[in-house]
């Protein structure tokens, strides 16, 4: 048993590198700013940054959020201030934990402490689960509790200790609280279990009842921001139901058509369009492409052009399956299986969910156990360990490689890169300025400037008023302010000509490249007449990106 604990704790210091390391190279990205900040003023003042006090639902800027990644926050924001550490320190913890559980749920599961071994170190090495545990992704903490929850079932029902059933209970109730994906998959895999598992709910009947009551009590105040408040909202916005390119398809069919309008309707309908859409993305989840060789397309949320998982290990699931009796029971198997079939069904349900890796992120641990089962063929001959751990660390070095020397310079603008230096730059000098300008043209800038500049969010509750823009707030500008700082954009025809003319050498006004500074030019070695460069901040190539100017 020793010697299994050693190498499990190989494996969580391997993991812990592997999201320690380089942490803060890629800058925070906007949901990430608003996790910080929301967690800054939960620390500081007990209320979101929109001042609603201890909500059940935070209100950000643009959206609704699930609110419990921004509660665990709020201490490290507290202990290691508003920067990438504090910010994203929470979920490499719980991507540490991610491994732990799953080691500990297929040991319930199986009884093979190989197999939790192996399947353990499959997750602390696998691009996908590294990704998301290096940002403030909140399906890092969602499948810790889900892990967590379904081991506390397991080892509840193996010693009879009811305690893990109320634990696995509030492990279950706060993945509600985490990200809407839970919305479905939790229920439906409680459902299941208590299908599969009903020898032993039955026995204990009305305990099960007062379990899943007081369950029921614990996402109450959730509830009605999931079925008609702004949860819902949200869904409307991603949801298949609602994309206005279906309906402009079925429209398009049925008016070129050469059927009558009932055969039409027939044949091109919102439920053949939807189940068309559901089908496809559903299959695309478990699709070679995704899984081994392109993965997500989206570049912040993947290594472009780069499977979620190494793709040798596309042999080793197919050969997964076949072993899956070998180590399971019938309840064992009909539960991974169970998990396996509900995972993409949430992802599958919105506008390009099929290969979207944070809403199919609860895959991972049934993917990652079958494949664990068919390396058990390799890891039990002679010298089959060693093979497989030096190929997966191969593959592993090449592809961090990629990840943090090409990675961060090729997808700079993904990661928003640039706001970090800027801001920072005008939380050491702002005093020397009555007015700030800022250009609201490209990423939200608001929430950049209130992160970097550390403000304090009682102050920003009291003072904000709005992040609508207006016309004439400035002359020949329009955006919003907020005290003696502006966001917006010009709204003249010559945007130089109106930076000579309405600075002053007290106002710090920011600009873009290709913006206000037309094609490559300079502004830094060679500026207009009039205005003065104060700060460029360079992208990852070393040309100009943004510019802080005043008038001379």
């Amino acid at each position: 048993m020793k010697k299994y604990k050693l190498w499990l704790v190989i494996i969580l210091l391997l993991a812990l590198f592997l999201r320690l390391y380089k942490l803060n190279q890629l800058e925070l990205f906007g949901d990430e700013l608003d996790v910080g900040y929301h967690a800054y003023s939960l620390w500081l003042t007990g209320r979101d940054y929109r001042g609603q006090k201890w909500p059940v639902y935070i209100h950000s800027f643009s959206e609704w959020r699930a609110p419990l990644l921004m509660y665990v926050t709020a201490p490290f924001v507290g202990i290691f201030g508003l920067n990438e550490w504090g910010v994203r320190l929470p979920v490499v913890f719980f991507g540490i934990l991610d491994i732990i559980f799953l080691a500990l749920f297929v040991w319930e599961l199986s009884r093979k402490k190989e197999l939790a071994l192996v399947s353990a170190f499959l997750l602390a090495v696998t691009p996908w689960h590294i990704h998301y545990s290096r940002a403030a992704f909140e399906v890092t903490l969602l499948l810790f509790l889900l892990l967590a929850g379904s081991w506390a079932l397991l080892r509840g029902w193996r010693q009879r200790q009811k305690a893990l059933f109320w634990l696995a209970g509030l492990a279950f109730a706060l993945t509600f609280y985490t990200y809407s994906t839970a919305n479905l998959f939790t229920p439906l895999l409680l459902l299941g279990i208590a299908i599969i598992y009903f020898s032993k709910i039955k026995p204990q009947f009305t305990f099960w009842i007062k379990w899943s009551l007081v369950m029921a009590i614990l996402i109450v105040p959730l509830f009605w921001m999931v079925i008609k408040g702004p949860a819902a909202g949200r869904f409307e916005l991603i949801s298949i139901f609602h994309d206005p390119q279906t309906r402009a398809q079925i429209v398009f069919k049925r008016n070129t058509g050469l059927a009558s309008p009932l055969v039409e309707r027939f044949f091109h309908n919102k439920a053949t369009a939807w189940g068309k859409s559901f089908l496809a993305n559903y299959l695309t989840a478990f699709s070679p492409q995704f899984l081994f060789l392109t993965g997500d397309p989206r570049p912040r949320q993947n290594l472009p052009q780069a499977g979620e998982f190494f793709w040798p290990l596309a042999i080793f699931l197919v050969a997964g399956f076949w072993q899956l009796k070998k180590y399971f029971s019938k309840e064992e198997r009909r539960l991974l299986l169970l998990w396996l079939f509900l995972a993409p069904l949430p992802a599958a349900l919105t506008v390009g969910g099929g290969n979207h890796a944070t809403r199919l992120f609860l895959l991972l641990p049934p993917l990652v156990i079958v494949m664990a089962s068919g390396l058990m063929l390799v890891w039990q001959k002679r010298m089959g360990t060693l093979v497989i751990v030096t190929i997966a660390l191969l593959f592993l070095l090449f592809w961090e490689h990629n990840y943090l020397t090409h990675y961060p310079r090729e997808q700079y603008r993904y990661w928003h890169y640039g706001y970090r230096e800027a801001m920072t730059w005008l939380n050491d000098h702002q005093d020397n300025y009555s007015q700030i300008i800022i250009n609201n043209s490209h990423e939200p800038a608001l929430i950049r400037y209130l992160f970097w500049t550390k403000q304090n969010p009682a102050w920003f509750q009291k003072h904000f008023h709005g992040d609508q823009e207006k016309k004439g707030v400035l002359a020949g500008w329009q955006g919003f302010r907020l005290g003696e700082v502006f966001f917006g954009r010009i709204d003249a025809r010559d945007k130089i000509a109106w930076l000579e003319n309405n600075l002053s050498p007290k106002t710090a006004y920011l600009a873009f490249q290709k913006d206000e500074i037309p094609g490559d030019w300079d502004w830094a070695q060679n500026p207009p007449a009039g205005l003065q460069v104060l700060k460029t901040v360079k992208d990852p190539w070393g040309k100009p990106l943004m510019v802080w100017l005043a008038r001379r």
